[in-house]
Order: structure tokens, then sequence, then C-alpha cells
């Protein structure tokens, strides 16, 4: 009986030793900043849209992003007789790897922040923040999906 009691106390000793030892509030938690959209998620392709315009129905819009960080970007205008404006160049992820910015002459005075979501860029207003209101659906382009 007394090498019983002796074998559970050293089982029980080893045990205890192996915990870990318990996270206090000095000890912040490990916060994982490898996981983003731009490294999560396939954002390269093609996305499509038509957002409200001031003076007529809608704009349509088509971006595609590229893997080199380039893109291509056509804004049509519904029922204007306006030439479609085209544009390309870089873009540049926020530190966050969350938003893009195109890279786009200040003169075009075009939004060029998007946040980017699974199979989604939701257009930012000038100060980069999200649409809201009823229209802030709108403000949300889809990515074609390849059949």
């Amino acid at each position: 009986m007394k090498q019983y009691i002796a074998i559970c106390m050293i089982v029980l000793g080893a045990l205890s030793s192996c915990g870990s030892k318990p996270k206090t509030a000095e000890e912040p938690a490990a916060v994982d900043t490898a996981h983003n959209t731009r490294n999560s998620v396939n954002w390269a392709g093609e996305y499509n849209g038509t957002i409200p315009a001031a003076d007529g129905p809608g704009i349509e819009v088509t971006i595609e992003l590229f893997n080199d960080a380039t893109f291509t970007l056509q804004y049509v205008y519904i029922e204007r007789d306006v030439e479609p404006r085209w544009l390309s160049g870089q873009f540049a992820w926020d530190d966050d790897g969350n938003r893009i910015t195109l890279g786009v002459d200040e003169s075009e005075s075009l939004p060029t922040q998007y946040l980017v979501g699974e199979n989604t860029l939701t257009q930012l207003d000038m100060a980069g923040e999200i649409n809201t209101g009823e229209l802030a659906d709108m403000y949300i382009l889809h990515k074609k999906i390849s059949e």
C-alpha cells in the first residue's frame, strides 16, 4: 500500500510539473496578423457592379485586379452620351492587408479605395469610409466567377 501511495505521489508530481503556466493579465494574447484578405482570399479577378450616379441611373463599373498589383478600371455612365472612362495602373494594399488604393491621377476625382472581401470589392467614399444608407449595397462590386 505504501508503494501504491508513493507511485501515486510521483505520478501526480510529474503531471503537475507538465502543466502550462496560466496566462495572467500582464501577458497579452498573441494576435494572428498573418491572416488577412490579401493572403487568405483569392482576390485577383474581375469585379462588376452599378454604382449610384448623381445625374443619372448609375455607372457600370468594372475593375480587374491582377496578381502583380496592377488593375484596369472602366466607368460606363448609363443613359449618358459620354465615352467610357478607362484607367489602369498599380494598386497598393493597406498595412492590414484588407483594403486597396488604386493609383490614379488625383485629377480623375474618383474614389480610389476599396475594401476587399470574399468575391467582393466595396467602394469606399472619398474619405476612405464605407458608404452607408439605403444605397450602401450598390457600392459593392461582385467578382465574376469563371465557369
